[in-house]
């Protein structure tokens, strides 16, 4: 890959840091409660509530959106947790679609959970992402606004379609402040934020960037013209005119087990997904480690002593800094669970492995677009009996739960159940044995809609 990559025009990129979330509270999520009072995402007045996309075109003339601002950004904010939850809903089909040993339909999914995922992120930081028409809720004086963009720079000023524009997006969202505010403020170990752990040791900004390019890698790689072949293969070239590569039943179940131990609920609704957050805490300590190895012990020691300190009065015993000292101070990169170290590579979409590295990138993007969500939750006070509307029918129509239980906590036991089923390759001589012999599990190890509601507390 050469030359330059997909970016937003350079008088765009001012629009994407005056999002204040602060004004937000106080402007849109009263409006957005309100609705939500009434079992809706959006008042069936909304102007964009139908034909959303053949709306904005009528309302932006000369890349000017005349529209109704209040209207449009709320949709923007409802946006953020339904593309969360179908990105969900893609992952899920493509970890089907891999437990059939079906690559091209797992790449082509899970790249759409990607995607779905970065709609997400973007959208709970006021950024729409539409056809070719894109807008940015932001705040000049006090009063919200609408920008457009409809151009993006490549080698040449190009319409900004959905795929490019939303890696320019993401890209350039990496740099604000909202990104590092989620990713240090809603990530959590021990309740602890990654913010307070990581704090004064390395820096939290570069981070947040580092993690969100290796995981936008595929959004990258698809978005630039060079490469926009390797989507369209993916997804429009007959997949099985060569032979494809064995994967043996034993490496899928090894990805699966690896893939369902960073879901368990935390039992902390704050923060919901501890158990992913350990890893990426793990991953960035791994990088000071590198970076300074002769220093590393110390400036963890340094570091459990601060969060200790900070900490200690309300959940806290010495016992439980002796067990950060045993996870941390002898920390090596066999700690990483090994979905973390697939998103990490970067192997061409020919690549044996490479269906696990791109479900393994959408799983990481998916958990940043549900911690968005989460955020959101928090902030506008909502509960989960004023989301019950959406996540209920969501949850009874994925099979997760049935009308004699809306327990969504319980059904983490399902989860156990079906992988201490999932038996090893040596038990089994084809996959079809190994499939009808476990039907029921897989089937319930590809309910990824689950962890989405896990994560955003409900």
């Amino acid at each position: 890959m050469n030359t330059s990559l997909v970016s937003i025009k350079q008088n765009d990129k001012g629009y994407i840091t005056k999002f204040d979330s602060s004004l937000v509270r106080n402007e849109l999520y009263p409006d957005l409660k309100k609705i939500l009072g009434r079992n809706k995402w959006l008042s069936p007045r909304n102007k964009y509530l139908k034909n959303c996309i053949g709306q904005i075109g009528k309302d932006t003339k000369k890349s000017v959106f005349n529209g109704q601002v209040t209207d449009i950004a709320i949709y923007i904010l409802a946006s953020s947790f339904n593309h969360c939850m179908d990105g969900w809903t893609f992952l899920g089909r493509a970890l089907d679609a891999q437990y059939r040993f079906d690559r091209a339909t797992s790449i082509h999914l899970a790249y759409y959970a990607e995607l779905r995922a970065a709609m997400s992120i973007l959208a709970c930081s006021g950024i729409g992402v539409f056809n070719n028409k894109h807008l940015i809720v932001y705040y000049d004086n006090s009063k919200l606004n609408v920008h457009t963009i409809s151009q993006i720079q490549m080698n040449k000023t190009v319409t900004a379609t959905t795929h490019k524009a939303c890696w320019a997006l993401l890209d350039e969202w990496t740099r604000t402040e909202q990104c590092k505010q989620l990713l240090m403020g809603e990530l959590a170990h021990d309740s602890i934020t990654l913010g307070d752990w990581l704090s004064n040791l390395i820096s939290a900004r570069a981070i947040g960037q580092r993690w969100l390019k290796q995981w936008g890698v595929d959004l990258k790689r698809f978005a630039e013209m060079e490469d926009s072949t390797a989507r369209n293969e993916v997804s429009y070239r007959p997949s099985r005119l060569q032979p494809t590569n064995h994967v043996s039943i034993q490496k899928n179940v090894d990805f699966i087990s690896n893939f369902w131990q960073l879901c368990e609920p935390s039992g902390n609704t704050n923060y919901c997904l501890q158990a992913i957050d350990l890893q990426l805490l793990y991953s960035s300590l791994l990088i000071l480690k590198k970076r300074k190895p002769s220093g590393y012990n110390a400036a963890v020691e340094k570091m459990i002593l601060s969060v200790y300190n900070i900490n200690k009065d309300e959940i806290l015993t010495n016992k439980k800094a002796a067990l950060w000292q045993k996870q941390f101070v002898g920390l090596e990169e066999s700690h990483l669970n090994s979905i973390v170290s697939y998103a990490k590579r970067k192997d061409s979409h020919t690549h044996a492995d490479f269906p696990y590295q791109i479900l393994s990138r959408a799983f990481l993007l998916l958990r940043m677009a549900t911690a968005g969500c989460q955020k959101i939750i928090k902030e506008a006070n909502i509960n989960s009996n004023m989301l019950s509307f959406w996540w209920q029918p969501l949850a009874e129509n994925s099979g997760l739960i049935d009308q004699s239980s809306y327990e969504l906590g319980d059904t983490w036991q399902d989860v156990t159940e079906a992988l201490s089923n999932i038996e090893t390759s040596s038990t089994y001589n084809s996959t079809m044995q190994w499939r009808r012999e476990n039907s029921n599990a897989l089937a319930i190890l590809g309910e990824c809609e689950r962890v989405g509601l896990w994560g955003m507390g409900l």
